[in-house]
């Protein structure tokens, strides 16, 4: 379980990376992004637009329901002005509060009597109106108060006295015929069950003398007591669109309240102030109720009204969000597509990189992708031909250069070695020359055998000490050599004669002045190649010189310089490393002489740089 799951992450890890280094990928998850974010504003700008549409919508219906409200507020309006109507019309016996509050005829009932007849009024008054829920009269001429109250447990107050109560002083400064009182609990009203008598709102009308013209003298007053609560029966705004909308009924003329929706039953109401409400949070629309007297307010809460609305931008949400989770299936799967159609072309691409020019992509759909391919396998068909052929003409023309590099490096020897031996016979006449005529015929033997180009390091050294017991005892044992290679190193191949012409330039060119000389061959490994450094105790090179000729061994070209001998060989050894060494016929090599420096302590230091391979590792590559 841990292997598969250690193999799956691997897997999703080399499709991340991909991915992230896919141009292609970059380029579909750019226009995915940009999609999505187009949607995402898109649907938020639809969203917008329409919560604002439905909030009109919401307004303007919130109105319309409020306008039916008004009319059947108007419709109790009526009602309450039909009882007021009964108030001046004669019953079955043409008794009317107006005629028992005025006409003399009356005047000769006995005070119990009349009271009965009123309050039998009263009584009627009450019983056919089922909006009211008491009926009290004030007879301003007489100072008598007569009350009835139809609610259970409700009763006059025993105690009660009208001169220095307050509804008479509060009668005494109206001066419209009809008055709306506010919610308030009347003090000649009591409980009689609890103790405490709930709130009401009252409406007032002034009883005039109907002989008088016009009619100012005011006999009494009819006060009928009406439960706030009776316009929760008739105001439908709240139940019709539901919660965040409160409706208020007030006064028209003094902006008392007289119902709140809000408010729980049995509670006094104070005043509704417009600049209470900010605009910014609530819908307000106020009606006037035909037949005047009352004003329907209705506040609309905003966030309650988008509370209802929420539910389809959710849903629009989920809608957005499932949309973009399609586009990005759709940007990977897309990509992941056209990927594997480009993969061929990558790997085919990676092949000419590392110079495999035999690598041909396999026949692909006849689209645009198949045409790349085509063209490219036609492409790498042309240049590996065209570089075969330039690689074979350049080939034969540097194995020419080596020969003639070669040639011209063997007389130049031979010359040095030859005059040697003369000057060694002309010196002494003994078994020396002998000796040195060995030691020259072992290095000829070595050095014109043709039938290899390349040797282990181990055997160039060795005749590397030959050449120089050759010269000690021509200059009487005064050349040193030291070598200092490890012995791994010495199992490692090398061209041939690349060390002889630098000992060969210490021997001639630095070791002219000096009584003994002194050359030492040390080898390194710089990462995969083969550093090679012969030291010197001579006299070294001018720093002019050292620029001129390192300048003149980066040229691609081989020329024989007018400087002297000694850079002759430098060149040469350089030369045909590069050419020896070349990793491609159209890239320069980077083997070769790759220091040449003068010593502090003396002397001059040459370093070659050779890759590092065996003989084995030679044999295997041809």
């Amino acid at each position: 379980m841990h292997v598969r799951l250690e193999g799956i992450m691997t897997g999703i890890r080399r499709y991340i990376t991909r991915l992230r280094h896919s141009f292609l990928t970059k380029v579909i998850l750019i226009l995915f992004f940009v999609s999505s974010l187009g949607v995402y504003v898109g649907t938020n700008l639809a969203t917008l637009q329409t919560m604002d549409r439905l909030l009109q919508l919401e307004e303007s219906y919130s109105q319309s329901v409020l306008r039916d409200d008004a009319r059947s507020i108007g419709g109790l309006v009526d009602r309450i002005l039909s009882v007021f109507e009964l108030a001046y019309t004669p019953d079955f016996f043409g008794n009317s509060l107006e005629t028992l509050l005025t006409n003399p005829s009356y005047a000769s009932l006995s005070r119990t009597e009349s009271s009965q007849r009123i309050q039998a009024k009263l009584e009627i008054l009450g019983h056919n109106h089922p909006i009211i829920d008491d009926v009290a009269l004030i007879d301003s001429v007489n100072r008598r108060f007569f009350f009835y109250s139809k609610q259970p447990g409700r009763g006059e107050d025993l105690g009660f006295e009208l001169e220095s109560s307050k509804i008479w002083r509060d009668l005494a400064r109206l001066s419209n015929p009809i008055t709306v009182i506010p919610p308030h609990v009347p003090d000649y009203v009591v409980s009689l069950i609890s103790g405490d008598a709930y709130p009401v709102f009252s409406v007032a009308l002034q009883i005039y003398d109907m002989r008088g013209s016009p009619m100012t003298n005011s006999v009494g007053t009819l006060i009928l007591n009406l439960n706030p609560n009776v316009f929760s029966g008739i105001i439908q705004t709240t139940r019709t669109l539901g919660s965040g909308y409160r409706v208020l009924v007030a006064i028209e003329d003094t902006n008392k309240l007289v119902y709140d929706s809000a408010v729980p039953q049995y509670t006094e109401l104070g005043e509704f102030v417009r600049s209470d409400w900010d605009e910014k949070d609530y819908f307000i629309s106020e009606l006037a109720v035909d037949g005047g007297y009352f004003r329907l307010i209705g506040l609309a809460e905003k966030s309650s009204i988008l509370q209802n609305y929420r539910g389809a931008r959710a849903v629009m949400a989920q809608v957005s969000v499932v949309t973009v989770f399609v586009l990005l299936i759709v940007a990977l799967i897309l990509s992941n597509v056209v990927s594997r159609r480009l993969q061929p072309l990558s790997t085919m691409m990676d092949h000419v990189k590392h110079g495999d020019l035999e690598f041909r992509i396999a026949a692909s759909q006849a689209d645009e992708v198949g045409e790349i391919e085509a063209a490219f396998n036609d492409m790498c068909q042309r240049l590996d031909d065209h570089i075969k052929t330039v690689y074979l003409g350049k080939l034969r023309y540097r194995t020419a250069q080596l020969r003639v590099l070669q040639q011209q490096m063997n007389p130049h020897f031979m010359y040095n070695a030859l005059q040697s031996i003369q000057m060694s016979a002309f010196e002494h006449g003994d078994s020396t020359t002998a000796e040195m005529i060995r030691l020259l015929a072992e290095v000829f033997r070595w050095a014109l055998d043709d039938s290899t180009a390349e040797v282990e390091l181990n055997e160039e050294l060795h005749y590397l000490e030959v050449f120089t017991k050759l010269h000690s005892l021509r200059f009487e044992e005064s050349i040193y050599l030291e070598i200092d290679v490890p012995r791994k190193l010495r199992r490692c191949t090398v061209a041939k004669l690349i060390l002889q012409p630098l000992l060969e330039n210490a021997i001639h060119h630095g070791f002219r002045d000096q009584d003994r000389g002194r050359v030492r061959v040390s080898a390194k490994i710089d990462e995969d190649d083969i550093v090679l450094t012969v030291d010197d105790n001579g006299a070294g090179m001018a720093e002019s010189d050292i620029e001129n000729l390192l300048e003149a061994l980066q040229s691609e070209e081989i020329k024989t310089p007018a400087d002297g001998h000694q850079q002759i060989g430098l060149r040469n050894i350089h030369s045909r490393l590069r050419m020896f060494y070349a990793e491609s016929p159209n890239e320069p090599s980077r083997y070769g002489i790759s220091s040449v420096r003068n010593l502090a302590t003396g002397g001059l230091s040459v370093s070659l740089r050779i890759p590092s391979r065996t003989l084995q590792d030679t044999l295997g590559t041809m």
